[in-house]
């Protein structure tokens, strides 16, 4: 990314009590609609990849009490993804394919988008609460953290079209990259482009300010922050957009402002970096983007710096 030419999608096969079952949830069929659409817009490659979500522990188990079990399991994982590959193909997508895998969803998808080399992984998130999100967080929340290539997360029930996308550029290398992205996205679904970004200052923002000190320092944080905003607009992605972006400044810390815009603008998509922490560190502080996750009504793309290095690898 931001050429879009290998997609996963991650279809979540549980139902109830059921590991794998034929009745797909809105939040995986939103996923797969907005994946198809992007694949056939780009001339992507689409992949679709199902994981039963087993511990070894269960896997061992059922391998020892009925040989079977996994076989029957596998072939009607396969039976759900040929109908998923036969429909984005007549959909207009050219080239489908679809894999399966037994573990734990986000570390097999995770091996997935290593394995084949993808550069968009979009998956669906069901609502938590946040005892449950604390305790033991979610496949998305996982995937953010550790997956190499951006994420593009459907919230649930979201299944309209992509309408208005927002970036939240920080002014930084990934900054620039996501306005790439988000221009790449918004001239595909002939969406507006909104691009945002947050001035946080070391005093109450709505204080009113009379030291002049701190009159020149917004001043000159403000004129920064529109010369960086306008070099990351130059791009060429940017640049051949049929509507100019909306660009937005606001005095605020940087979740504040973007849920505000989300809701003001009734924004579809947010675009947005996320700096995984592993360990301690990343369990108890978190980032902004783990943080406005729960808070989000829209969908989300996080995006990795490029020297992340993944914690998985195919022999993990």
């Amino acid at each position: 990314m931001p050429e879009v030419k290998k997609i996963l999608v991650g279809i979540d096969l549980s139902h109830g009590d059921h590991l794998v079952s034929k009745e797909l949830s809105p939040e995986t069929l939103g996923a797969v609609a907005q994946a198809t659409e992007l694949a056939k817009v780009n001339s992507a490659q689409l992949t679709f990849c199902a994981v039963v979500d087993l511990d070894p522990h269960a896997l061992a188990y059922l391998e020892e009490e009925d040989p079977n079990a996994l076989v029957d399991l596998a072939a009607q994982a396969e039976q759900v993804l040929l109908g998923l590959v036969q429909t984005a193909k007549a959909q207009g997508v050219i080239t489908v394919a679809s894999t399966h895998a037994f573990g734990k969803s986000w570390v097999e998808l995770i091996k997935q988008v290593l394995r084949g080399h993808h550069d968009l992984l979009m998956v669906g998130t069901r609502k938590l609460s946040g005892l449950q999100r604390l305790l033991l967080g979610s496949t998305s929340l996982k995937l953010m953290r550790n997956c190499p290539c951006p994420v593009w997360i459907t919230k649930p029930h979201v299944t309209s079209p992509v309408n208005r996308i927002l970036v939240a550029d920080d002014l930084t290398d990934v900054g620039a990259r996501l306005v790439r992205i988000g221009s790449v996205v918004a001239k595909a679904r002939a969406a507006e482009l909104h691009v945002l970004h947050a001035l946080e200052y070391p005093w109450d923002p709505d204080a009113t300010v009379t030291d002049p000190k701190q009159v020149a320092y917004r001043q000159k944080s403000r004129a920064r922050a529109e010369a960086e905003l306008a070099k990351h607009l130059a791009c060429s992605e940017a640049q051949t957009l049929s509507k100019p972006p909306q660009v937005v400044i606001r005095e605020d810390l940087a979740e504040n402002a973007i849920l505000k815009y989300i809701e003001q603008q009734q924004i579809d998509l947010l675009v947005m970096a996320t700096i995984a922490r592993s360990g301690l560190a990343g369990f108890l502080m978190g980032n902004t983007a783990e943080r406005l996750m729960p808070q989000l009504a829209c969908s989300v793309v996080a995006i990795k710096p490029d020297d992340f290095q993944c914690p998985i690898t195919l022999d993990s």
